[in-house]
């Protein structure tokens, strides 16, 4: 069982091919962890932002 985003282009390709489709897959929520002592780089904390606003539609393509 893999993310459909990781073999997406493997599937489109036929490189790939869906067995029981129609078997429900678990959620696999995406968490970003960091120490909460307020020295997180500024760096990291635009790219979880960045992650954030962009993966859900990104994940929600093709679904």
């Amino acid at each position: 069982m893999r993310s459909e985003w990781q073999v997406r282009p493997l599937i489109e390709r036929g490189d790939l091919v869906r067995v029981l489709p129609s078997v429900p897959t678990p959620a696999a929520d995406i968490y970003a962890l960091v120490e909460d002592d307020g020295r997180v780089p500024r760096r990291v904390t635009e790219l979880i932002g960045h992650l954030a606003a962009r993966l859900p539609a990104r994940l929600s393509q093709g679904a």
